[in-house]
């Protein structure tokens, strides 16, 4: 497949870099993000959005990607139609793909392991990046405002733009907060 090939120009996509036998702080991030999807209202695939995890080793095989999709939907417990795909690929395209998201990542051999940023990326539905969230854990408002700030306010109900309009992302708390201006109108 393409990277391409998961914008439909409707939905967006919630884009992750890790790798799949990453002994700790991948698991850690998606765990994290399997447990707050768990609780989210949206499941992936549906008109909201879509998941999709990159593997950043070129060694790791479609198997152990599938192996992990299949532990991640487990967990997710919402069937294995969910639309959140993990996927591998020659060197080249993984640093390709690093390199138009923006994010660095660096192989140590004498540990065998790849240091990397924790962050989940929202990309629009025409593939473009609407935010980054570092970090190794997510609250469920923030991922929601997220997608509904990529999706440019297309997904979501009227009131969640509403929302939209009265938080913005702060960076140096790593999340949304409430927007002076928005909560005004709010009141």
């Amino acid at each position: 497949v393409q990277i391409g090939d998961y914008f439909d120009g409707k939905r967006p996509v919630l884009l992750t870099l890790n790798y799949f036998r990453c002994p700790v702080m991948c698991n850690v991030q998606l765990n994290n993000l399997t447990e707050t999807l768990h609780d989210f209202e949206w499941t992936p695939g549906d008109e909201h959005f879509r998941v999709v995890t990159v593997s950043i080793d070129p060694r790791e095989t479609a198997e152990l990607a599938a192996a992990k999709r299949t532990t991640h939907l487990n967990a997710l417990g919402r069937g294995d139609a969910v639309d959140w795909q993990f996927l591998t690929g020659d060197a080249l395209s993984i640093r390709l793909l690093a390199a138009q998201l923006g994010v660095s990542y660096a192989y140590d051999p004498e540990q065998d392991q790849y240091a990397h940023p924790g962050v989940v990326m929202f990309v629009s539905p025409e593939g473009k990046i609407a935010r980054y969230v570092y970090g190794l854990s997510y609250i469920g408002t923030d991922l929601k405002l997220g997608l509904l700030e990529a999706a440019e306010g297309k997904v979501g109900t009227t009131l969640d733009r509403f929302i939209l309009s009265c938080f913005h992302y702060d960076a140096s708390l790593g999340r949304y907060g409430g927007f002076a201006f928005g909560l005004l109108r709010l009141a």
